[in-house]
């Protein structure tokens, strides 16, 4: 009689280790590996989320500022005074916090007159990107940050006038905020690790520290600029995968026992 308890025992605990325990261990394994699934699409979908915000908001500024340029070459073009163009010039770049300065050159390069006194002892020929809009006579954005004051760092972007031949015959531009810019982005996703880089891969601006070396980063072109969007990808919080996994688990804990 004793024997054949034990012998019971045995194949009762035999049973549970095939109906419950085996199971159970299968299931939290494949609970586990689904929720964690979830959980870096969630992490790499928000990721998304802010790259988006931001693409669309620098396309919309520079758009605009593309707009602005289109008119106020317009504008110069239909005047021969230089007072007159300087106070066209001037009253441009006061409708928007945005432009640090504005400039016009002339088909050289050389500075004819803009909204800030340090622009006349600036050399325009030595930067790359008016150069390039002597070379292609196109709409053309600077890769790297200048210093227009201590206090301020600015983007330039450009915008060639031409003749009626389509020859270069002016050159007019803005320096565009970055700290202006970084605010907007803090005010849309205060919290987001961010750094836009240019073609080479070079950081021109961050927000909250940038992109760390380690970092999972989601990566997004801007459309109307050679520059990327870089995004951070929130870490991994373990304490949310295991409560996850534990409210999937336990349903089926019970139900394997209940079946047994």
């Amino acid at each position: 009689m004793e024997k054949k308890k034990k012998m019971k025992r045995k194949n009762n605990y035999f049973l549970y280790v095939i109906i419950v325990i085996m199971p159970s261990i299968l299931g939290m394994l494949t609970i586990y590996h689904y929720v964690t699934d979830r959980d870096e699409t969630e992490r790499l979908n928000d990721a998304k989320w802010i790259a988006t915000i931001h693409q669309k908001n620098w396309d919309q500024f520079i758009s605009e500022t593309v707009s602005t340029l289109d008119i106020l070459a317009l504008s110069i073009d239909a005047q021969n005074d230089m007072e007159t163009v300087r106070e066209v010039v001037r009253s441009t770049q006061l409708t928007d916090m945005r432009y640090g300065s504005m400039f016009l050159l002339d088909a050289t390069g050389t500075f004819e007159t803009g909204t800030s006194e340090l622009l006349k002892d600036h050399d325009f020929n030595n930067d790359p990107y008016i150069q390039e809009i002597m070379r292609t006579n196109d709409l053309i954005i600077s890769e790297e940050v200048e210093t227009l004051t201590p206090e301020q760092q600015v983007i330039g972007i450009a915008n060639p006038i031409l003749d009626v031949n389509f020859q270069l015959e002016r050159i007019v531009g803005a320096h565009l905020r970055v700290d202006y810019m970084q605010n907007i982005m803090r005010m849309l996703t205060p919290d987001a690790s961010i750094s836009i880089t240019n073609s080479s891969g070079k950081q021109i601006m961050n927000m909250n520290g940038g992109i760390g070396k380690n970092d999972q980063v989601y990566t997004l072109p801007i459309d109307r600029l050679p520059w990327n969007i870089e995004v951070s990808v929130s870490d991994v919080a373990s304490g949310n995968l295991l409560k996850r996994t534990a409210i999937f688990f336990f349903p089926l804990f019970i139900l394997l026992h209940i079946f047994f």
